[in-house]
Order: C-alpha cells, then structure tokens, then sequence
C-alpha cells in the first residue's frame, strides 16, 4: 500500500479527507471505501519532462495527480504534437482506458516533477459500491470534458 505505514490514526483520516474533499474522482465516497480502493494503489513519481503515458499504449490503470502538474499532447497530422491541456492536484487521466479499454488517446508527459496515485482497473470494479461510485466520477469528469471542448469549438467557430 502506498500510504504510510508510519501515519497516525488521525493523519490518515485526515489525508483520506482531503482526498474525498478535494479529488473529483474521489468525490461521495467514504473514508473506508476510499482507504479499501488506495490498498492496492502505488505512489509514483516522475520527473519534469518524463513521459507518464503514451498514446497508443494500451493501459488498465487511471492516476490521480497528488502534487505536479503534467500536460496532455496529441499526435496530429506531420507528426506535430498538440497540447490539448494540464492536469494538476486533484486531476485524473487514463480513466477512458477503464471505461472503454481502447488504446490510450493521448499522451501525458510531466511539466514539473509530479507525485501520482496510480489506480489499477481491477481495484475499481472489485466493490461494488465502489465501481458504481467511481464509474459515475469518471462519467462526470469526462462530461466536463466534453463540455470544455464543446466551447472550445464554439469560441473558434465564432
């Protein structure tokens, strides 16, 4: 488990909070559920301009950014790279990986260093209370996701 073991009750309940309080694709859970889902979880870290995930790869695990930031970048015609936007505390990528299991769409690759939650797909679906708490999440986040890019289109089209 990537939490520490050396954390005192109190400590842990309070990051557990933090984290149902402050990371989307945490949201409505309990401090159980969530401790339940982060026992199988591995802390990760990359260095600023370290490729986390690349498009194409296949992948059954989501992060959760818990310190950094991080950019997304799209292959596009000629090679070029595109970047589409960044992702900081709080934020979450590689989830589409868990719901549809289609290769990745785009790549992420770190700004500054980053701290990362990395969540594999199995412990999602595990509990059920915790998939349909975590399915609704992601389904809200992408959600967003589309309605920032439905704007995005509009604005340019304007």
């Amino acid at each position: 488990m990537w939490l520490n073991d050396s954390l005192s009750r109190p400590d842990l309940q309070s990051l557990l909070n933090k984290l149902i309080e402050n990371v989307p694709v945490f949201a409505d859970f309990t401090q159980a559920e969530l401790l339940e889902l982060l026992n199988g979880a591995e802390k990760r870290i990359f260095e600023a301009g370290s490729r986390i995930i690349s498009e194409g790869d296949t992948g059954n695990f989501m992060y959760v950014v818990i310190n950094g930031e991080a950019k997304v970048l799209k292959q596009g015609d000629g090679f070029k790279k595109h970047q589409l936007g960044n992702f900081g505390r709080g934020d979450c990528f590689g989830e589409m990986a868990l719901v549809d299991r289609s290769p990745r769409s785009a790549s992420i690759e770190a700004v500054t260093d980053c701290i990362l939650i990395r969540i594999r797909e199995g412990d999602c679906w595990r509990n059920t209370v915790i998939s349909s708490k975590i399915f609704r999440n992601i389904a809200g986040i992408l959600a967003q996701r589309l309605r920032e890019v439905h704007g995005l289109l509009l604005n340019k089209n304007a």
